[in-house]
């Protein structure tokens, strides 16, 4: 089950998109929208860096093992476990998130009348049976969706150009750097989950190209997050991507070329869709992953389906409507809860290995 650095690249993409393309993160969710939020993901890439660096670092040191895995050679067992259980939750949170986004966004769009629970259900379902069937194959699914997918994203950017009002991006830094690097909190803190590289280091054919993923994945996922910002601020204007619960669904529905071009929606979903599954099904694999590595458990596969139903459960208990949930990607609350998974834990492990490497003796671990 190994799969190389620009398939891992791609993955990195699809998952960036799940949550980008709609647009839930930074504008609706930014504490004080202004015109400046699309210098926001410039900020993020040396924030994205910093937690691939340490996660590579960790990597090269135990390139053989997850997070999980090494965890448990710093750790001992028990603190491993703990660590395990809290890191299988934040996959958990994510797969859950994802579900729950992506069934409200096909609900308010073009599903209307379809109950929600049956939408999560057949998200979960595809991801299910994409997860038993591990990395590899899902890898080799997303060559080709990921492609489709930034295909049809620079093809509605670029339907859109004619919609683009520039006097929607003035004036510049009007609300002070203070106030950008507020807005930034939530949106670093959700791109610094590239600390989940560590879960799939040790299954890459050669793990030392990790760096590569870092290097050109953070910047590539930002890049595309500004070109959207950009078109969603320049379009609608600040006042109404704030407003809008999915402003890149509302740019879309603006784009028509006489009677040649229109109803465009149906592109956003097919790449909204295919970021979703290639998110959710692997966020459902690493937290299934975590709890096998993280008890010494033979196989991960027979947990899929049980932590599928908790999958659930969680993204129907986020609210019970769209702003309640999105209210979790608050600043106080995200900011410090996506940088103790992504940049705290694993600055203590390295730590921890620094100080312990020369008396490190790896236990016997089982391959799942």
């Amino acid at each position: 089950m190994t799969v190389n650095w620009l398939q891992v690249l791609l993955l990195c993409f699809s998952i960036r998109i799940a949550f980008d393309l709609v647009m839930v993160l930074p504008v609706s969710a930014a504490p004080s929208p202004n015109r400046d939020v699309w210098l926001v993901p410039l900020l993020v890439i040396p924030v994205a860096w910093l937690v691939g660096a340490i996660v590579i670092k960790l990597g090269s040191i135990f390139p053989d093992k997850t997070i999980i895995q090494y965890s448990r050679t710093l750790l001992g067992p028990v603190f491993g476990s703990i660590l395990a259980l809290l890191y299988a939750w934040w996959f958990i949170f994510f797969a859950a998130l994802g579900v729950r986004i992506s069934s409200d966004f096909f609900l308010n769009s073009v599903m209307i009348f379809t109950p929600v629970s049956v939408l999560m259900g057949l998200t979960l379902l595809t991801s299910v049976i994409a997860a038993r069937r591990g990395l590899t194959t899902i890898a080799l699914v997303n060559q080709v969706l990921g492609p489709v997918m930034l295909g049809l994203i620079w093809m509605l950017i670029f339907l859109s150009l004619n919609r683009l009002r520039p006097s929607n991006l003035s004036p510049f830094m009007a609300g002070g750097l203070g106030n950008l690097l507020t807005n930034a909190v939530t949106p670093m803190a959700v791109c610094s989950d590239i600390v989940n590289l560590a879960m799939v280091i040790p299954f890459m054919d050669n793990p030392a190209h990790a760096s590569r993923v870092v290097k050109w994945g953070v910047p590539l996922g930002a890049l595309h997050l500004m070109a959207i910002v950009l078109v969603v601020i320049s379009s609608l204007g600040i006042d109404n991507a704030a407003l809008a619960t999915y402003p890149g669904l509302s740019v879309a529905r603006r784009i028509a070329f006489g009677e040649f071009v229109q109803r465009v929606e149906p592109a956003l979903l097919t790449v909204w869709l295919g970021g979703v599954f290639v998110q959710v099904t692997l966020n459902l694999m690493w937290a299934s992953q975590a709890m096998a590595q993280g008890f010494n458990l033979r196989c991960y596969k027979p947990l899929v389906l049980p932590l599928s139903v908790l999958v659930g459960l969680v993204a129907l208990l986020l609210g019970e409507n769209t702003l309640e949930y999105t209210a979790l990607f608050d600043p106080t609350f995200f900011g410090p809860y996506g940088f103790t998974f992504s940049l705290v834990i694993p600055s203590l492990l390295l730590l921890v290995a620094r100080i312990k490497r020369p008396a490190i003796k790896s236990p016997p671990e089982t391959q799942t």
